[in-house]
C-alpha cells in the first residue's frame, strides 16, 4: 500500500513537472520610468500550444498603478475578451477568454498603461497565480513571472553643462531659464541652489 501511494505521488509530481516544463512562456520586459511618467508595459506569449484562456494576477511596486480601462489586447489575443479588476490587496486580476474556445497565438499578448506616482519606488513586479486552460477546460497552473521596475526621481539632475555664456543665468529643475530665482531648487552658475 505504501509503495502504491509513493508511485501515485511520483506520477503526480512528474505530471506537474511536465505541465510546468511544457508551459507556455509569458514574459514582461523590464520597465524604466521616472516618477510622474506613464509607460506601456508589454506582456508577450511564446511557445503557445492550444491555450484558449489565460488568467494571472499582476503585482507592482508601491505607488505604481495601471489604467485598467487602457489595457489592450495584442495580436496574440486579438479574438479574446479581456477582463481586468483591481483586487482588495491592490494587485490586479487579468482574465483573457474566448467563448468559442479560439486559441491564443505567439506574440504580443497585452499592453498595459502603467503610471508612476511622484512617490513611486523601484522593485520587482510579478505575474503570479498564472493559469491556462485548453479546450478541455482543465486549468493548469504555471510558474510566477518576475520582472524589474526601475523608477528614478523626475527632479534628479544628472549633470549640468555650463560654458562662459551661462554666468549669472538661472534655471529651474526642469531646465527652463528664469529671469530671477524662485522658491525651491534653482540652478545658478551650474550649481544646485535651494532658495527659501
Amino acid at each position: 500500500m505504501k509503495r502504491l501511494f509513493s508511485n501515485i505521488l511520483l506520477l503526480f509530481a512528474l505530471s506537474v513537472c511536465s505541465v510546468i516544463a511544457n508551459a507556455q512562456t509569458l514574459s514582461v520586459d523590464p520597465i524604466e520610468a521616472k516618477t510622474g511618467e506613464q509607460k506601456t508595459m508589454m506582456v508577450n506569449l511564446s511557445d503557445v500550444s492550444s491555450i484558449t484562456a489565460l488568467q494571472f494576477n499582476l503585482s507592482l511596486p508601491a505607488n505604481v498603478t495601471i489604467n485598467e480601462s487602457g489595457c489592450a489586447l495584442g495580436s496574440a489575443a486579438s479574438n479574446h475578451t479581456l477582463s481586468v479588476n483591481k483586487m482588495d490587496n491592490g494587485d490586479y486580476l487579468f482574465l483573457l477568454y474566448n467563448m468559442n474556445l479560439t486559441e491564443l497565438t505567439n506574440g504580443s499578448l497585452l499592453t498595459i498603461p502603467v503610471t508612476f506616482a511622484d512617490d513611486a519606488v523601484s522593485g520587482d513586479g510579478s505575474l503570479y497565480t498564472v493559469r491556462t486552460s485548453k479546450s478541455d477546460a482543465v486549468s493548469r497552473q504555471h510558474q510566477d513571472i518576475v520582472f524589474t521596475v526601475n523608477v528614478t526621481n523626475a527632479s534628479d539632475i544628472e549633470g549640468v553643462r555650463t560654458d562662459d555664456n551661462t554666468k549669472g543665468v538661472i534655471y529651474n529643475v526642469k531646465g527652463l531659464k528664469l529671469k530671477s530665482s524662485q522658491k525651491g531648487i534653482n540652478i545658478i552658475d551650474g550649481r544646485k541652489v535651494v532658495v527659501k
